[in-house]
């Protein structure tokens, strides 16, 4: 997204998102852009697509991985199908922006919250920037050896356990 800070601050503020990563929904680690705008000015409207992104990959990912996993049981993988189904409804959104700003109107037109309309325009280019098809393959690579490195180290605890018998 261009939002270049220092490499130490960078680092702080990724590893405070991991004190509400236990949040719905991981919620929580959009404290990483409010840090952000506090410690740099960045807008939250530019950073937090950046969680909804990171959640999105990890859906993909783990509906991808669970494609894999469930491919033994009979009708598993229908959820799997469901949840990448899901995930191309929100992308098949995210692309259109004629709808996406149909959406933010509307919002603007009601007296409360229409305020936000410029926020939610800010956020939306974000969003379509982070899920366009290069970021989004990339970072659906990255989240699934991140996944499949979690599924391996969940093996090898199961393993120690006596009577305890799982395929990877």
């Amino acid at each position: 997204l261009g939002v270049r800070i220092p490499l130490g601050d960078s680092f702080g503020i990724f590893l405070s998102g991991f004190s509400l990563t236990v949040t719905p929904g991981k919620v929580g680690e959009v404290l990483k852009s409010y840090l952000l705008r506090e410690a740099h000015g960045v807008p939250m409207a530019r950073t937090a697509p950046i969680v909804v992104a990171e959640r999105l990959t990890d859906l993909v990912a783990l509906a991808a991985l669970a494609l894999v996993g469930v491919g033994a049981l009979a009708g598993g993988e229908r959820v799997a199908w469901v949840a990448l189904g899901l995930v191309g409804v929100a992308l098949a959104c995210v692309a259109s922006e004629r709808l996406a700003h149909a959406v933010i109107d509307l919002v603007g037109a009601v007296p409360v919250v229409g305020k936000l309309a410029p926020k939610l325009r800010e956020f939306y280019g974000a969003t379509k920037e982070l899920l366009a098809p290069t970021p989004l393959v990339m970072a659906t690579l990255l989240s699934m050896i991140a996944w499949m490195c979690e599924c391996v180290a969940f093996w090898l605890v199961l393993r120690g356990f006596d009577g305890a018998d799982a395929s990877l």
